[in-house]
């Protein structure tokens, strides 16, 4: 979350909350917080991505991982709602879209 914020030294994420979850995508959305060098709190909405890639997962036989962090305004119970219905309706298409903008997490041997 550092690098995230721009900031030097410990960040921390409050508000975490589920907002969207399958079988190969996990979507949580809360509030990074840091403070920069001047000692000004710094506080974002974001939303964490986590995806696991079936193809290369089959393919190597071991579960790959992708992960992203971004900005993003933080959604009522409403709104979560609505982007649950969108996603079930984007199927393949926001699969995709999340998988490309995650980095490969590095897993520990399994």
């Amino acid at each position: 979350m550092s690098a995230f914020l721009g900031v030097i030294g410990d960040s921390e994420v409050k508000d975490l909350k589920l907002i969207y979850d399958c079988d190969s995508l996990c979507i949580f959305q809360g509030h990074a917080i840091g403070k920069t060098e001047e000692g000004q709190l710094i506080k974002e909405s974001i939303r964490y991505i986590f995806v696991k890639d079936s193809f290369v997962s089959a393919i190597s036989g071991k579960p790959t991982y992708y992960e992203a962090v971004r900005g993003a305004d933080y959604m009522s119970g409403k709104e979560i709602k609505d982007f649950k219905r969108k996603m079930d309706e984007g199927g393949t298409n926001l699969y995709q879209q999340y998988l490309a903008m995650g980095d490969m997490v590095e897993m520990p041997n399994m």
